[in-house]
């Protein structure tokens, strides 16, 4: 893979956010970079058990040095957030981002995931019109629900959070594969004309979310 980065690197709710392209294909990347010590497995498994045209896609993870990158699927067009941010929004196009993340959210809860920070700065908004659920760091499937119930209730005895990684092992855990192409969204996206939004939209999307 040979990655350039765009921008400068802004901090999110869980870890180090970055986007650039595949310098042979072109194809734009968001990458979380996360310390190993701080790296939870739960995203990137979650995002895994759940391929939807309206859920933010991942592409692999990179061990590089002391850190882990989650390389997934960039919020091109930016998000929900930033489009209410640039003025008053058209019904349809409040109705095609409640729609798409709808879509995307029905999609985590057949899959048993529970999403947990659903906001209008974790929708994301496609160049083909597509809206895509984003940043699943906060979410949780039944697995977790035990884990999360007692921490919460402060009854894990200082026990260590499972999925928290220590010495991790690239080769046993990580994908290092990447992909050469996007994959077509197929006919179960809820997309529609958000892939028109005007320039000034755009230009916004180096500040979208994905985090």
């Amino acid at each position: 893979m040979h990655f350039a980065k765009e921008g400068q690197p802004r901090r999110g709710a869980y870890g180090e956010v970055s986007f650039g392209f595949d310098i042979q294909s072109g194809m734009p990347f968001a990458v979380k970079k996360i310390p190993i010590g701080e790296f939870n497995r739960r995203e990137p498994r979650i995002l895994n058990l759940c391929d939807n045209p309206n859920v933010i896609k991942l592409y692999g993870l990179i061990r590089r040095g002391n850190c882990i990158e989650i390389i997934m699927e960039k919020a091109t067009n930016g998000t929900w957030f930033e489009m209410i941010l640039n003025g008053p929004l058209q019904q349809q196009e409040t109705l095609q981002c409640l729609l798409g993340a709808l879509t995307g959210l029905e999609q985590l809860h057949r899959c048993s995931i529970i999403h947990r920070d659903l906001k209008p700065n974790n929708i994301g908004l496609m160049a083909d019109g597509r809206v895509v659920i984003l940043d699943l760091g906060s979410a949780i499937t039944p697995d977790d629900t035990q884990d999360f119930v007692e921490r919460r209730a402060g009854m894990s005895g200082g026990r260590a959070i499972p999925d928290t990684v220590e010495g991790f092992d690239a080769e046993d855990d990580l994908a290092t594969d990447t992909p050469d192409q996007h994959d077509e969204p197929t006919s179960e996206a809820a997309s529609g004309p958000l892939g028109d939004r005007s320039q000034a939209n755009r230009n916004n999307e180096n500040r979208g979310s994905i985090t």
